[in-house]
């Protein structure tokens, strides 16, 4: 989408990387919006949704070991409850408050 000479990324796009990484989403006016899957070059996941170019609502991080988090972003920052699962089973549960970890949150799933 160009206005003026000036170009933004508009409409679906998937970007793969020499490391072996790759982003497939959509961009609305340059800016990242709607479902988002971010892998980089290890083989961890990164699944989401933006909203106006910050991540927003439910996001999943998977790692390759089998480890993985959720929680929720809103505007660009974590917020709530966010859950820790090791390979190993182990479940831990932490608390955000706009992008602040907050200090003795953390407990067993």
């Amino acid at each position: 989408l160009c206005t003026h000479g000036k170009c933004k990324m508009h409409g679906r796009t998937v970007r793969r990387f020499k490391d072996g990484g790759s982003w497939e989403g959509t961009y609305e006016n340059g800016e990242r919006h709607g479902r988002w899957v971010e892998r980089d070059s290890n083989g961890n996941v990164g699944e989401g949704s933006y909203e106006n170019g910050k991540r927003h609502g439910r996001w999943v991080f998977r790692h390759k070991r089998g480890s993985f988090f959720e929680g929720t972003y809103e505007n660009g920052k974590k917020h709530g409850r966010w859950i820790t699962r090791s390979a190993d089973g182990t479940c831990w549960t932490d608390r955000h408050d706009q992008g602040e970890y907050l200090k003795d949150t953390r407990s067993r799933c």
